[in-house]
């Protein structure tokens, strides 16, 4: 391996590095390893190269685990946070919608 590609493998691109939280994130979510899906996610969030396109969908997949791990004023306030979004995908602000209703339903808040 050359110096380059020894470089590019060890030093993150900081315009990549969002995505590779975010692809990490769903691979810990697909392994049932919650609490890594979620720092995943949130480093992507926070990452100050995300777009608002990327930081929707990490927020909405972020919003899904918190609720499948009962943190669910955790999840309500990240769809909350998707639906408000200029940058976000329609379809992720369709989805984050529906899914908020259904949490709504299930846990009787409004």
């Amino acid at each position: 391996m050359g110096l380059s590609n020894w470089f590019k493998n060890v030093v993150p691109n900081k315009k990549t590095a969002p995505l590779d939280h975010y692809k990490s994130g769903i691979h810990k979510a697909e392994k049932k390893d919650h609490q890594g899906a979620i720092e995943a996610y949130s480093r992507a969030i926070e990452h100050p190269a995300t777009d608002d396109s990327l930081k929707s969908m990490a927020l909405y997949n972020r919003a899904l685990v918190l609720h499948v791990e009962d943190q669910n004023d955790e999840a309500v306030a990240d769809l909350q946070k998707v639906i408000k979004m200029h940058g976000a995908h329609t379809k992720v602000k369709t989805a984050a919608k529906s899914k908020l209703n259904r949490i709504n339903k299930r846990t009787g808040q409004k």
